[in-house]
């Protein structure tokens, strides 16, 4: 519902491990009758990826390819932008957490986005308490690890120039939904802003 166009979607997860989630998602859009192209890829070469051996001109895998790399995986399979980049613990959430330039992702992702396109990422609000239910009884109940949408949040903070090219870029929204075993799953939306003519990005 988050999309502007309902049928004809370029779907990206540039770093999707081994897809499951994907998978799952295409199946369930296709099921649905909605027409979408799907592009899974990560940097490692993964082991028992849920689409390495799948023959489907509308879900293509990349392995051994990083995010920044993601125009070159889009012109592959025909296209040159994307509507929708899923990146659930992905590439950003990684380079949140080492050396690598933040902003440069963000640029690539903006240049392959379709006009209102959206990157979705995890917000996780449950790190706190899934951090003292692990360390007193040795359960994962939840996430353990700080979320994407934390980190995004966190940097912002700290660093004004990140915060300035975020907000000037992108239309940020915190949802919250349920699924049918009333697990609660947070999520930040990107959505690309038109930039004027005077900008220099």
């Amino acid at each position: 519902n988050l999309t502007p166009k309902k049928s004809g979607l370029t779907f990206v997860s540039p770093a999707a491990n081994k897809g499951i989630y994907e998978k799952f998602l295409y199946d369930d859009l296709k099921q649905k009758g909605i027409s979408i192209k799907f592009v899974i890829a990560d940097i490692d070469e993964i082991e028992n990826h849920a689409v390495k051996n799948i023959n489907d001109e509308n879900l293509k895998f990349f392995s051994g390819k990083e995010a920044l790399k993601i125009g070159e995986y889009l012109l592959e399979i025909g296209e040159r932008k994307a509507d929708v980049i899923f990146d659930i613990k992905g590439s950003l959430w990684y380079s949140f957490r080492s050396d690598i330039d933040q902003e440069k992702l963000f640029e690539t992702f903006y240049s392959v986005l379709n006009d209102d396109g959206l990157i979705i990422i995890d917000n996780s609000k449950r790190c706190f308490l899934s951090f003292c239910i692990y360390y007193l009884f040795g359960y994962v109940s939840w996430y353990v690890e700080t979320s994407t949408g934390f980190l995004l949040n966190k940097n912002k903070k700290k660093n004004r120039k990140f915060k300035a090219y975020i907000d000037s870029h992108f239309e940020q929204n915190e949802m919250s939904f349920q699924n049918e075993f009333r697990d609660v799953f947070d999520i930040i939306v990107l959505k690309k802003k038109k930039l004027g003519k005077d900008s220099s990005h």
